[in-house]
């Protein structure tokens, strides 16, 4: 519920109104869950559930910007990774 209290301009009264947002909070909710769903399929592989290129390129933002923050002060080191036909044994091996 959603308490409404408005002092009229003649100042001696108040409009008071109550209004169910029940049904507009749960389409929220469920908006923001199916969001927050897509922002994870759009970072994963659907297959191996291992992060994709967007995640790749997002997460070397996040470390370039520590490093040219000044903040980073502990040594560092990067792996990647790159299998070859990934692609095409994740096309032809689904189950």
């Amino acid at each position: 519920m959603c308490h409404i209290v408005i002092m009229c301009r003649d100042r001696k009264h108040i409009v008071c109104c109550l209004e169910n947002i029940e049904k507009e909070v749960r389409e929220r909710e469920e908006k923001e869950k199916n969001l927050q769903s897509a922002e994870r399929m759009a970072r994963r592989d659907e297959l191996t559930g291992v992060r994709n290129n967007n995640a790749y390129r997002e997460y070397i933002q996040s470390i370039e910007s520590v490093i040219e923050s000044g903040k980073c002060t502990s040594p560092f080191g990067i792996v990647m990774f790159d299998i070859n036909d990934l692609k095409l044994i994740n096309d032809t091996r689904r189950t």
